[in-house]
């Protein structure tokens, strides 16, 4: 039996397309002649990402600060928390408890973004898997819906289907 590799290799399936996206972000969209896709898929994760880091760090300065500040505040002289004085001036001179919350909007957010990075991901590869089914769907012009209201105050609803 001979097989036509030309043929083969022009027929995209699902399965290749999510393979590649989650192997590349962008790549599925690449594979299936969407390349347009790929910066908007880059600069979402890419986003995400920074905003994940920026939440990260946030929460290690108010943890570090709440470390220091509760030790402080119990009359402990907290030594080992000294080297990360200068970060904690953007902190300013706040309480224990005001530096625990902002310790924890910060986790939150941290997590959010984490959960919202992976969310991109997933959504890019779902993209790319969904394009790859709907590659040979029919969106020609015999092919078509319409909505329009009624003198009577209803809606009527109308597909013209070419055969």
């Amino acid at each position: 039996m001979v097989v036509d590799t030309a043929a083969v290799d022009t027929l995209r399936t699902p399965g290749r397309a999510l393979r590649r996206s989650l192997l590349a972000p962008g790549l599925g969209q690449v594979y299936n002649g969407q390349a347009e896709k790929t910066p908007f898929v880059i600069v979402a994760l890419l986003g995400a990402g920074a905003y994940a880091a920026y939440n990260h760090d946030r929460y290690l300065l108010y943890r570090h600060a709440f470390l220091y500040q509760s030790r402080v505040e119990a009359g402990i002289t907290p030594n080992e928390f000294e080297r990360f004085a200068d970060e904690w001036v953007e902190a300013g001179s706040l309480s224990a408890v005001t530096l625990r919350s902002l310790r924890e909007n910060a986790r939150s957010s941290r997590d959010i973004a984490i959960v919202l990075t992976g969310a991109v991901y997933a959504l890019q590869a779902l993209d790319a898997y969904v394009s790859a089914h709907l590659q040979d769907f029919d969106v020609g012009e015999d092919l078509s819906l319409h909505v329009a209201p009624e003198a009577s105050g209803g809606v009527t609803l109308t597909m013209r289907l070419g055969l």
